[in-house]
């Protein structure tokens, strides 16, 4: 059976068709590296059934029965222009590569290739998704009918918004600094089209999301052999960053290793491709924006202080969304009319008790979580008015009261078992997942693996 997309916290989904079974269960392997939801299809019929608008990249093989690669190619280009379409083919020539770049193909991979180098082809394919898909948010009929990228009722936003636009008319770095979910990609973009390189391309990494031992090829290029599976020269995100924006979110991701040639590019503009001994010169304004406390990981020296200082020329706090209640309804409204427009329907609007459950809520997962809410509840409502329950939020648990809060007293215990009692929370608060224990003790994944060893957790 394919697999069925599901509501999860994946931060993309591919999908793959390929009448090889073998094949498609190969490709999962390889892709599991990447936080993808694989979406599988047979032959390029089903692979047309399973097309929807939230395939961020669809790979495709080439002769498939019922509907070939270039057939579904031409559907999804009509469809879902926004959508990468990476052809796969175990033979092939050069006129055949050609049309199919003519067509609208975004890569031609001949098999066999090696899984890191498809594992970095639907990376830079999903920052290409990302970028089409802003571009043409931005310039819809949303703009012309008054709903502006951010809503700025309350007097932290206003400020925000007055901030961006006098740093938008320079070219200093910039790092944007917030919560998960409160927006921070969208104000890197709205910096980039509001700066004099808006018609420059604006290219975006998630230093999160890309392999380790592929984020120095991604960022800088390499060079034809520099590792297996390089079997052509590529230009890195720098280099089709050049005169326009290098966005790099998740900046507290970026390995020590690679900081120093990150810091090395900031300071000159000099980069070399992995493999090459050739010096090259870009011109792009980079953008960096995080959710953990790089002072802290300064101090502890999981970044350097050299590059924080870099990066830290403009900096701009994105406020959470309950410290901004002001905008929660104004936003909500913005983004059902959004919704309304994208499913060409007529209207959609909040009861009164719905806009209550709004407003107490406390929004843990900022505007993400409500756009998220808001979707869920369009999707399923009996009408065009959205009731409470068509929400489906539950309410913050009410802090316990003094009496009743347990104090852990410290006094006695050595270092090695105050550290164990705070892996032990860490987990239990962040329910197991080794990504989030990472993130709120501020370590490394690999540490918190090493920790719970350790204390054989």
């Amino acid at each position: 059976m394919p697999n069925q997309p599901t509501a999860s916290s994946k931060i993309f989904s591919v999908l793959v068709a390929d009448d090889d079974s073998n094949f498609r269960a190969t490709l999962g392997r390889v892709l599991r590296r990447l936080d993808c939801e694989i979406v599988e299809a047979g032959d390029g019929l089903e692979a047309q059934r399973r097309m929807t608008e939230k395939i961020a990249v669809a790979v495709i093989d080439l002769e498939m029965p019922r509907a070939t690669g270039r057939d579904f190619l031409a559907y999804a280009k009509k469809r879902f222009p926004d959508t990468p379409v990476i052809i796969l083919s175990g033979r092939g020539n050069v006129s055949q590569i050609v049309r199919l770049m003519e067509d609208g193909a975004f890569w031609y991979l001949e098999k066999p290739f090696e899984p890191e180098e498809l594992v970095a082809l639907i990376t830079r394919a999903w920052s290409h998704y990302e970028l089409q898909k802003s571009n043409r948010m931005y310039r819809s009929g949303l703009r012309n009918s008054g709903l502006t990228p951010f809503v700025s009722s309350s007097p932290v936003m206003a400020d925000l918004l007055l901030k961006i636009e006098k740093l938008c008319e320079l070219d200093s770095t910039v790092l944007l600094t917030g919560e998960t979910g409160t927006g921070k990609s969208s104000i890197a973009r709205l910096i980039h089209q509001k700066s004099k390189r808006s018609e420059e391309p604006f290219v975006t990494i998630n230093c999160a999301a890309v392999p380790r031992d592929l984020l120095e090829s991604e960022l800088f290029g390499h060079e034809k052999g520099a590792f297996t599976g390089a079997h052509a020269a590529r230009a890195g995100s720098v280099e089709v960053a050049d005169r326009g924006t290098l966005f790099l979110d998740e900046i507290g991701d970026l390995p020590l290793e690679l900081q120093p040639k990150l810091l090395s590019f900031l300071q000159d503009g000099r980069y070399r491709r992995v493999g090459g001994a050739v010096e090259h010169i870009a011109d792009a304004r980079v953008i960096v924006a995080t959710n953990r406390d790089l002072e802290s990981m300064c101090r502890e020296r999981l970044f350097r202080e050299d590059l924080y200082f870099r990066v830290n020329v403009l900096s701009l706090q994105i406020p959470p969304l309950r410290s901004r209640r002001e905008d929660i309804l104004p936003l909500a409204n913005q983004v059902l009319a959004r919704i309304a427009a994208s499913r060409h329907k007529g209207k959609y609007s909040l009861s009164t008790t719905a806009q209550s459950s709004m407003l107490a809520h406390e929004w843990p997962g900022n505007v993400r979580e409500l756009e998220n809410v808001l979707e869920r509840a369009t999707a399923f409502a009996e009408g065009s008015v959205l009731e409470e329950k068509d929400l489906g939020m539950t309410q913050p648990t009410p802090a316990p009261e003094a009496s009743e809060t347990r104090f852990i007293s410290l006094d006695g215990l050595s270092l090695e078992e105050i550290e164990e009692i705070a892996i032990k929370n860490a987990l239990q608060a962040c329910k197991g997942n080794k990504t989030q224990v990472a993130k709120a003790l501020g370590i490394s994944q690999k540490s918190v693996y090493n920790k719970m060893l350790k204390f054989g957790l």
